[in-house]
This record gives C-alpha cells, sequence and structure tokens, in this order.
C-alpha cells in the first residue's frame, strides 16, 4: 500500500508536542471515559448514547484498532507495565488532538479482548471513570455461536489457536487441561470467563470503576 508509512512513535510524538506547544489552534481532548465489555452485551448502545446526548460537543471511538493495538501487544511476553501506559497515553493523546473548539469529551469503547488490560488502562489515566458492560454468560455465547461452533464470526474463537496467557492460566488452573483440549463451545465459555476475572479483579481495587447490566 502507497499510503502506509512506518515511523518511530517517539519522533512522531516529540514533533507533536512541539507543534502543539507552539500555540498552533490545537486542542488536545482528555478521556472523558472507558467503555469495556464482555462482547454481544449492548455495549454498542452504550457508546451510541454517548454520542448523542451531546453529539457536537462529544468524540466517540468505537474499537478503533490502536488504543487496543497497545493494550494487546504483549500477548505471549511481558512488557514493562509503566512503558505500556506511557505508549497508551501518547495514542490516546494523538487520538484526542482537534481544532474544532466545540468538542469537550472523548470517549473510547475499546474491544472486548482490551477487558484483560484495564490495570495499563488504570495506570495511564487513574482518575478517568471506566464502566464494564456485562450481560447474562449463556445469552452472550448464545450470540457467538448463534452461526455455529466452528464459525469465523464468533469472535470468542478468535484466539482459539493462539490464546492470552490468562485464558491458558484459567483453563490449567479451573480444569487443569490446556486449551487445545477445549471443544468450540468451551474455548468460549473460557474466553467470556477470562475478561470477567479480569475485570473482578480490577472492580476490587478500583475508585473509578463500575459494572454495568444489560
Amino acid at each position: 500500500n502507497n499510503n502506509r508509512f512506518m515511523m518511530d512513535l517517539g519522533i512522531v510524538m516529540n514533533a507533536v508536542f512541539e507543534h502543539d506547544l507552539g500555540g498552533h489552534d490545537v486542542n488536545v481532548l482528555e478521556p472523558t471515559g472507558f467503555v469495556f465489555h464482555e462482547s454481544r452485551c449492548g455495549s454498542t448502545l452504550v457508546a451510541n448514547i454517548l454520542a448523542a446526548f451531546a453529539p457536537e460537543r462529544s468524540r466517540v471511538y468505537t474499537e478503533s484498532p490502536p488504543p487496543a493495538s497497545v493494550l494487546t501487544a504483549c500477548r505471549t511476553s511481558r512488557c514493562n507495565p509503566k512503558k505500556q501506559a506511557a505508549l497508551f497515553r501518547d495514542v490516546l493523546y494523538l487520538m484526542g488532538r482537534t481544532n474544532d473548539l466545540m468538542e469537550k469529551h472523548l470517549f473510547f469503547k475499546f474491544q472486548s479482548i482490551s477487558s484483560l488490560h484495564v490495570d495499563i488502562v488504570q495506570l495511564a489515566f487513574p482518575d478517568v471513570p471506566w464502566i464494564f458492560v456485562y450481560r447474562d454468560p449463556v445469552q452472550v455465547m448464545m450470540s457467538h455461536l448463534a452461526n455455529g461452533a466452528n464459525s469465523k464470526k464468533a469472535k470468542c474463537l478468535k484466539t482459539r489457536y493462539s490464546p492470552s496467557r490468562e485464558t491458558q492460566s484459567l483453563v490449567q488452573h479451573k480444569a487443569q487441561l490446556s486449551t487445545d483440549m477445549l471443544s468450540p463451545e468451551d474455548f468460549c465459555a473460557a474466553y467470556l470467563a477470562t475478561l470477567c476475572d479480569s475485570i473482578l479483579r480490577e472492580a476490587r481495587v478500583s475508585r473509578t470503576g463500575r459494572m454495568v447490566n444489560y
């Protein structure tokens, strides 16, 4: 693709900061709130509500790839959390730049897999409120597997052949099995359980998070 370029983000950020500090009519929106979710649970409705309550003043990113790319960059090895949080802040800084003085609110609805990394989001933005949208897990699984257990549309099976460390650990601990021994239905259940376990751990220590039932 001739329109795609690869650049060092550190160099980009230095140039952006220099430009923005020069008073070039650029406003940088701080995140107003984050939406995490279990998937297939009404999170799109939440994003639409956030966009609709003050459309001229609100910017809502719905499952935009860059934040999730940062959060899931270390699926097979461990990153330095502080460096990962700094990178996450840089990406959201770029996504929050605007020359529209009407814009005041900046919301992000992340991909469901990002729910495994609320700790990094909290490290980067400890004061920004967040919610986790959830639903009866049986109903969530039915929605995922509506086209069959082997359907490519089932997002809960997207990582079946390259599961996260967290899913592998949960399956080994709860069932004394490896993930490659699971049926599609069991892997889907394990994936959803991993998301919910991660959120519950963060919710116990977070002062800004809230659970929202479908």
